[in-house]
């Protein structure tokens, strides 16, 4: 063999060698990270059975021993998070006696609005750390509760909403008591004045008492629905919570302050959304569970068949 062939050789083994180097050593780190968890944070027996990297970090399946749970896991976010320096979402792994652990590291912070073909039922409300679009399914959960504190994302959350509505060309959006200023760009039917927008309920109302069905859906944006103090109303709102998804009407609820005095409707809906919240109680309020409170500007949490977080497209016009 010659020189050149001896150093092609002895390079490639090199550089194979030192690659292998480089994988063992963070896999390494990764278990040296978390027996030092182990020791301070009464994590005895909580194990790492399986290590998997994932396009957004690594993905951690934890054995968990016999009188332990997830939930001691949970407890420990935070330390967890400390420790590997990123996010971190902790998951049960049903009928197991493991949970999974995923150490995001490479998280999606911006998109841009994009069209998404969907049924007519379906809304885009945003978007997850992996970029997966999170969608809110009126025909499974009907009825949008959207909340949060004054610029934090609701309005923005709303257009891509109805642009995607728009887009997709199969249902219809009529707004309620709104500013029409942040809905610009849209043609959209606006209605305030309690007294036209107490006429346009009973009006829908009145065609499904007739058993007039409608062919396409129709979404009602309900701006400032906390403060709405007007009896009759009130009960007008109610019956279309109530009534409105058999005939494919959805009412999409906004108000800013989470309050059990301002979520007299709560209950009716089934999807609910919430931005930053000035207390953690607040949270608890409209999602029903408790939640890490650390939201930043437009991240937001969606509870409808699961409990989820996410970020808002950015929609420019």
């Amino acid at each position: 063999m010659d020189l050149l062939s001896w150093g092609l050789v002895f390079g490639t083994g090199f550089a194979l060698y030192e690659g292998l180097t480089i994988i063992a050593t963070q896999v390494d780190r990764v278990f040296r990270t978390w027996r030092k968890l182990q020791d301070n944070n009464n994590l005895e027996g909580y194990k790492i059975k399986h290590k998997e990297a994932v396009g957004t970090g690594l993905r951690l399946t934890i054995d968990i021993p016999i009188g332990g749970s997830t939930k001691a896991l949970s407890d420990n976010k935070e330390a967890i998070e400390n420790a590997y320096k990123c996010k971190v979402i902790i998951r049960d792994i049903p009928f197991s006696n493991n949970a999974e652990i995923e150490l995001i590291t490479k998280e999606i912070k911006e998109l841009d609005y994009k069209f998404i073909e969907l049924s007519g039922t379906k809304l885009l409300i945003g978007y997850d750390y992996k970029g997966t679009p999170i969608i809110a399914d009126m025909m499974e959960a009907p009825h949008l509760l959207l909340t949060g504190l004054s610029g934090q994302g609701k309005t923005g959350m709303l257009r891509v909403m109805i642009k995607n509505l728009v887009d997709n060309r199969k249902s219809d959006v009529v707004l309620l008591n709104g500013f029409i200023d942040d809905y610009r760009g849209f043609n959209l039917r606006h209605i305030n004045n309690h007294e036209n927008i107490k006429n346009f309920i009973q009006g829908l109302l009145d065609d499904i008492d007739n058993g007039n069905s409608r062919t396409r859906p129709l979404y009602v944006v309900f701006e400032e629905l906390g403060k709405v103090k007007d009896k009759e109303l009130i009960n007008l709102t109610t019956k279309l919570l109530q009534y409105g998804r058999h005939n494919k009407i959805y009412l999409i609820g906004v108000i800013q302050t989470a309050t059990k005095e301002e979520l007299k409707f709560k209950t009716m809906f089934n999807a609910r959304c919430t931005f930053k919240q000035l207390e953690e109680s607040s949270y608890r309020v409209v999602l029903g569970c408790s939640v890490d409170d650390k939201l930043q500007k437009r991240e937001f949490y969606l509870y409808t068949n699961d409990l989820y977080k996410g970020r808002t497209y950015k929609l420019d016009f």
